[in-house]
């Protein structure tokens, strides 16, 4: 894990140093020096003091998690090799390990959430989203932890647990650069809603485009390939079920012997079409040889569909998404 991301993590400062004679967790910037902004206008300048939706539709993908096996059974392989893959603190300074091992634990014990399963929950949010959002809580008689100042001199108590915020929940308000303002936790249905600041978030996130709030979803462009491939199996069901049996053609008579007309006016085709709408499913025809019934679609010239549903299964695990699962 980067030791600059882990720093922000545990909300600890700068770590005890031999030339500086301070103690874990003091009030020195990160990295001893000023956070600066940048100058580039983002996409959200033109929404900049109201509260906005993430760019992409995170509910859409959650659906498609929940519903088509694909989904799902690839977020979760990706999610088991990262966990597999394990993890661990490592530091040049045994005293810092310890601290941060010491932390690690009190907030496990704390949150009552075990750190590898809060990295679990993080990978999968990741994995699905390519966003995942933690709010950190903060109280000092919860924590061995110290206060200290935050960039804009901010008086900040230490942190005592973390959790993950439903990312499809959130809206922000963001700043002309694009850096979150605030954030804002909004569910669906009662409406009720709770703010956070900055500092008591972390944003995690791969493939963000500059000016933007968040990292693009990578499953976004699977969808469409993903309900093309169903809908098409849904074609091949109702296919199968059309030509499960074949299609009967019964021709009466022929050029040389014509179908006949009895003295009461009916043809002879006439009297087919009455016979075969009372014959049972299973009924057999007994004709005379100016009666021929062919079964057409039976001769295995019907409509081949496997190389259709090959086509788009590949189709959909070409994507990188799947492949690499």
């Amino acid at each position: 894990m980067n030791s600059d991301l882990l720093k922000l993590t545990l909300d600890i400062g700068n770590a005890i140093s031999k030339d500086r004679n301070e103690p874990i967790g003091a009030t020195v910037p990160l990295g001893g020096v000023k956070k600066v902004s940048g100058r580039a206008l983002a996409y959200s300048e033109r929404s900049r003091g109201q509260w906005v939706k993430p760019e992409y539709d995170l509910t859409e993908l959650q659906i498609a998690q929940d519903t088509d096996s694909y989904i799902f059974r690839s977020i979760q392989m990706k999610v088991e090799r990262f966990m597999l893959a394990g993890w661990e603190f490592v530091s040049l300074n045994d005293e810092n390990l310890k601290y941060v091992k010491q932390r690690i634990y009190e907030i496990e014990s704390i949150s009552g959430i075990p750190f590898s399963i809060l990295l679990q929950q993080t990978a999968q949010d990741i994995v699905r989203y390519s966003n995942c959002m933690w709010v950190k809580v903060r109280n000092d008689k919860a924590s061995s932890g110290k206060r200290r100042k935050s960039a804009n001199g901010a008086d900040l108590e230490p942190v005592a647990g973390y959790f993950i915020l439903p990312f499809e929940t959130l809206q922000f308000k963001l700043k002309a650069n694009g850096e979150i303002k605030k954030c804002m936790q909004k569910m669906p249905g009662t409406g009720q809603t709770r703010e956070f600041s900055p500092q008591d978030l972390i944003h995690f996130y791969t493939n963000r485009k500059p000016g933007f709030a968040m990292g693009t979803p990578e499953l976004t462009p699977v969808i469409a390939d993903a309900e093309l491939l169903r809908n098409l199996e849904e074609n091949v069901e109702e296919l199968i079920h059309s030509t499960l049996y074949p299609v009967w053609h019964w021709k009466v008579g022929s050029d040389n012997l014509p179908e006949r007309v009895d003295p009461y006016g009916n043809k002879e085709t006439d009297i087919v079409k009455k016979t075969i709408e009372y014959m049972p499913a299973g009924g057999i025809f007994v004709t005379d040889h100016r009666h021929k019934i062919n079964a057409i679609g039976a001769e295995g010239r019907a409509l081949r569909i496997e190389s259709y549903l090959e086509y788009f299964k590949k189709r959909v695990f070409s994507i990188k998404y799947f492949s690499s699962a």
